[in-house]
Order: structure tokens, then sequence, then C-alpha cells
């Protein structure tokens, strides 16, 4: 628990008090890359995937964690533009595509 102690800036007189508690938690353990792979029933290159299902390969303790996937390393840098159909994923290039994660 952190304690916060407020002065007047002006006078240094005692205005409040207030306090949090700070949570720190451990850095997820992580995979460098993990692979989806899927038949592609209609042989055109491209097939939904659930991304979800990568997140077990991804991180040790991702029954702990929140899971972002982008479609650049700079999206997924700045939490930008997430991908929002996550089980249905169509990939954008054939035959392989590059997804990024992100955990919180």
């Amino acid at each position: 628990t952190i304690y916060v102690r407020v002065l007047e800036n002006s006078t240094g007189c005692f205005v409040d008090r207030d306090s949090f508690i700070l949570n720190v938690r451990p850095l997820p353990t992580i995979s460098n890359t993990v692979e989806l792979k899927q038949c592609d029933i209609d042989t055109d290159g491209y097939s939904p995937f659930n991304l979800n299902e990568a997140r077990s390969n991804i991180s040790i303790n991702y029954m702990n964690e929140t899971f972002e996937f982008y479609e650049s390393l700079a999206e997924a840098i700045s939490g930008m533009n997430p991908i929002m159909n996550t089980t249905t994923f169509v990939n954008r290039t054939t035959p392989t595509d590059k997804i990024w994660a992100r955990t919180i």
C-alpha cells in the first residue's frame, strides 16, 4: 500500500491524504514464435483462424493474462487497432501471415 500526503505548494499546508494499492505482477514468459496451422478446405489460400488457440503456446501463465492480437508490430507496441475478430481471423496473405500478440 502506498500512502500519499498532499501539501499546498504555495503555503506548504496539509491538504489531504490518500492511499492506493500497488500490484506487481511478473512479466509473462513467452515463446519467440508460435505457428497456427490449418487445412484450407476450398484451396484458395485463406482460412479463418481462432487466434486464441495460440495463447497457451505464447505464455506459460496464459490463464491469468489478457491477450490482444495485431496485424503489425507497430500496432502491437502502440496498442492501437487490435484485431476484433480473434476467433475467426482470416489470413491476409497466402500461404503464411504474421500476427503480433500483446499480453496484459
